[in-house]
């Protein structure tokens, strides 16, 4: 699936952005995210912090997400496994 595809799964408004509560939707019920950590990512890729994912935001995600989480084998996540991975991410991505 390509990342405009992608996107418009997450976007289930149709309004060009993804607020917490459609990811937290699709991380649920596609990963088994709790609201927390579906809320700890948003917040994570939310460069400009205006509590929404835009397409250039999700892109990001998508692009760390899908090489992490398919590259690596991570399996099932649990919290502790979501909090090493951002944690992770923020070293890496930010240096």
């Amino acid at each position: 699936m390509e990342i405009y595809e992608k996107f418009g799964k997450f976007d289930t408004d149709k309004d060009g952005m993804i607020s917490v509560a459609e990811a937290h939707e699709v991380l649920h019920h596609d990963l088994g995210f709790t609201e927390e950590m579906s809320r700890a990512l948003v917040k994570r890729f939310d460069l400009d912090q205006d509590g929404l994912l835009s397409y250039m935001e999700f892109g990001d995600f998508y692009v760390v997400f899908e090489q992490r989480y398919y590259g690596q084998g991570f399996g099932p996540f649990t919290y502790d496994s979501f909090l090493k991975w951002t944690c992770e991410f923020s070293v890496t991505y930010t240096h």
